[in-house]
């Protein structure tokens, strides 16, 4: 890629970016060639069906330059409509790009929900170099949210039959007093709590976090490094 531009301050306060010369632009898919095309109003130049790859790139010359203007039209009405069956894709991590680009509201919201549900751990979220900056730390951000919000209703299902008490009030009066305390099983069976906790801790260790959830029963603060997606 083309080296990133530095601001300059011009002396009536304007803010520029100077681009470093000589500009080397990669055109991957003729994605800066439309642009231009479209910069100068050759509107015969302009495609009216494009590759998905195509879209792509061209949404991805756009929000280098910040120019989208020029090509609103056509992708509102000539491509937009070929390629939006995209955004109901799983990981639709190139139609995230392209409705952030160019302002497209509720697709974006769908693509980044749908990306947050997916995504397993933070490495593949670094690997979405194509995102800019802003998104990746957005969706970083509430996947984590989501994810302490879920842990945090598993621990609080474990605890409600984990009864801990602090140390002062423990009495050892054997098991079959400590047995006394009402259970959470509707017909006060003490072995159905021992079975639903039991299958609990089951299933939370063949999810790997039953630790983690262990921690935060004991109000130790657990370290969450999931590899999971939210979903």
């Amino acid at each position: 890629f083309p080296p990133p531009p530095f601001k300059q301050i011009c002396r009536d306060g304007t803010e520029v970016k100077v681009y470093r010369m000589p500009q080397v632009e990669l055109n991957k898919w003729d994605a800066m060639t439309t642009l231009l095309h479209a910069a100068h109003m050759h509107n015969d130049k302009i495609p009216r069906e494009v590759k998905y790859d195509e879209f792509v790139s061209i949404a991805e010359a756009c929000l280098r330059y910040q120019c989208t203007s020029p090509l609103e039209m056509a992708v509102e009405y000539l491509w937009l409509p070929q390629w939006v069956y995209k955004a109901s894709e799983d990981n639709p991590d190139g139609f995230l790009l392209i409705s952030f680009v160019f302002g497209l509201r509720r697709l974006f919201t769908r693509t980044s929900k749908s990306s947050i549900l997916m995504i397993s751990s933070e490495e593949e979220l670094e690997s979405k170099e194509m995102w800019p900056r802003e998104v990746n730390d957005k969706i970083a951000a509430v996947r984590q949210a989501k994810l302490a919000q879920i842990y945090t209703s598993c621990a609080s299902l474990l605890k409600e039959y984990i009864k801990l008490e602090p140390d002062s009030q423990k009495k050892d009066n054997g098991l079959n007093e400590n047995l006394n305390s009402i259970p959470k099983c509707p017909k006060g069976l003490h072995q159905c709590d021992a079975a639903n906790l039991g299958w609990l801790m089951l299933v939370f260790n063949e999810l790997n976090i039953l630790p983690v959830l262990l921690d935060m029963v004991n109000n130790r603060r657990p370290i969450i490094r999931s590899r999971r997606s939210v979903s």
